[in-house]
C-alpha cells in the first residue's frame, strides 16, 4: 500500500498551511526555502513518516485530539523546512 494513502489530506493540508503562514523574518535562505516549498508541491514524504510514526506511537485518544494534531502538524511542517533548507543551502 502506498504511504500517501495512510495520511489523509486534511493532515496534510494543516501542514502545507502551516508552511504557508511561515514568516520569513528577514532572512533570506527561509524566504527561498518557502517559495522553493510553495511553487514544487512535492511528494511531502518527510511530512508523512512524522505523521505516521506519531500515529504508531501515540494512544489513540491523544493521537484524536485537536492539540496533538496542531503539534503534530508543526513537527511535520518543521521537517519539511529543515529538509528543503538543507537542499538549498
Amino acid at each position: 500500500m502506498a504511504l500517501a494513502s495512510f495520511t489523509t489530506t486534511d493532515e496534510l493540508r494543516h501542514v502545507e498551511r502551516l508552511i504557508r503562514e511561515t514568516d520569513d523574518g528577514g532572512i533570506s535562505l527561509l524566504r527561498e526555502v518557502l517559495a522553493y516549498i510553495g511553487a514544487g508541491g512535492g511528494k511531502k514524504v518527510r511530512p508523512r513518516l512524522v505523521i505516521l510514526a506519531a500515529r504508531a506511537c501515540a494512544a489513540p485518544p491523544l493521537a484524536a485530539t485537536e492539540a496533538f494534531s496542531d503539534r503534530l502538524a508543526r513537527v511535520a511542517a518543521s521537517v519539511e523546512l529543515i529538509h528543503t533548507a538543507s537542499l538549498l543551502h
